[in-house]
């Protein structure tokens, strides 16, 4: 290996983009290397280091391996946040070995994704729901008072009403043999005041009872339920879960002859790409007392009356008698940016309201011509909202709004 003309010696790869799944990833990577004499090596990868060369893209790995002359084949793991994966090194590559050495031998790069589900891109045997539309006989759609469900751009989203809309998957059928339900989920436009913010379970057609499902709760007390109609058995756990922003959701249904073990786990993770699932479970229920074993298909239900929206863009049940496909999750929809209209003030002005995500940065802009935008800096609250005062806009014959994003 000849040193560049700066004198580095480096080894470059490029990860296939089906394997990219957030803006920003955890990301371990595993190295087995020839341990010669003197000289270290680290990796440089395309991450999100402000002070690292072309905006972050060679961003260096914060752990250096060095060679001890022991002649042996090792093994070194980095782990590697905030990486983000969008050819931005030479020839269009994502990471690189940097090395600082005479002589150097790798024999495999191993890279591992910690932020996603273990069933990425992997071949198991299940049903992932179609979310191009909601068509029977794939869908089984049961309106409440509200919207209807609507599907946009691979989105699924459940408006409030009481009583709420049920969406059934009459394909995917749980037995309570193992089946898993695997879903990514959000609950946008919270005011404050709802007490149920829709749910995700084993449920059936109109007037069947849920085996079981999980509940998003507002209210005084913000947490997950777990809830079994037919059991009559229920389990709350206090979250404070935030509003516009992506979960992973894990739902196993294990039927277990013997009462006092758990039939129904769940277990919920941030979906934000940086995120490991956690081992244990969030809530288990025991549906003793309930024989045959209960059937069910995978069921949403819309939130109660109020302005949550129940969203969902991935949903994948897997279960031992489905054909075996491979798993393919979309790429991460960015959070939901909403601005009122605006809304005249006594005192003069008017006051224009944002939702996103909380506790994020945003930029309200105003403009007259469309030429010249006007920023104005703002920043969420837990609830993902935003207020903003125009003081100005008396004083001017139009004004037009735009959001987004801070950079």
């Amino acid at each position: 290996m000849q040193p560049t003309v700066h004198a580095g010696r480096y080894i470059y790869f490029r990860i296939d983009d089906s394997f990219k799944w957030a803006d920003s990833m955890l990301v371990e990577v595993e190295v087995e290397y020839f341990d010669h004499a003197g000289g270290s090596f680290t990796i440089e990868y395309d991450g999100s280091d402000p002070n690292a060369p072309f905006s972050g893209a060679y961003t260096r790995a914060g752990k250096t391996v060095s060679l001890t002359g022991s002649g042996t084949w090792k093994t070194a793991t980095f782990r590697l946040p905030g990486a983000r994966f969008l050819n931005g090194q030479n020839a269009g590559t994502d990471f690189r070995l940097a090395i600082q050495a005479p002589a150097f031998h790798v024999a495999r790069v191993e890279v591992r994704r910690l932020g996603v589900p273990a069933e990425a891109g992997e071949t198991v045997p299940g049903r992932q729901a179609s979310l191009e539309s909601l068509a029977p006989p794939d869908w089984v759609v049961l309106p409440g008072e509200g919207p209807p469900p609507v599907v946009r751009k691979g989105v699924l989203s459940l408006s409030g009403g009481d009583p709420p809309a049920r969406l059934c998957f009459p394909t995917a059928l749980f037995h309570g043999t193992g089946e898993e339900l695997l879903a990514r989920v959000r609950v946008r436009g919270l005011q404050g005041t709802e007490t149920g913010a829709g749910a995700l379970g084993v449920g059936g057609d109109e007037g069947k009872p849920w085996v079981a499902r999980l509940e998003w709760v507002v209210g005084p007390e913000r947490g997950w339920r777990l809830s079994a109609e037919a059991a009559g058995a229920s389990a709350f756990q206090a979250r404070t879960w935030l509003p516009n922003t992506w979960y992973w959701m894990r739902f196993r249904y294990t039927w277990q002859e013997v009462g006092g073990y758990p039939d129904v786990w769940v277990r919920l993770w941030r979906a934000d790409g940086e995120t490991i699932e956690p081992v244990t479970w969030d809530l288990t229920l025991d549906l003793a007392g309930l024989a045959p074993p209960p059937e069910g298909w995978l069921a949403l239900e819309a939130p109660l009356a109020g302005d949550a929206v129940l969203e969902t863009d991935f949903l994948f049940v897997r279960a031992a008698n489905e054909s075996a496909v491979t798993v393919r999750l979309p790429p991460l929809p960015p959070a939901w940016i909403e601005l009122d209209p605006p809304v005249p003030v006594p005192d003069g002005g008017l006051r224009l309201t944002l939702e996103g995500a909380p506790r994020s940065a945003y930029l309200i802009e105003r403009t007259a011509d469309f030429v010249q935008w006007e920023p104005a800096p703002l920043m969420t609250d837990l609830l993902g909202r935003a207020h903003w005062l125009d003081a100005a806009a008396p004083g001017r014959r139009w004004a037009f709004y735009r959001a987004r994003e801070a950079n």
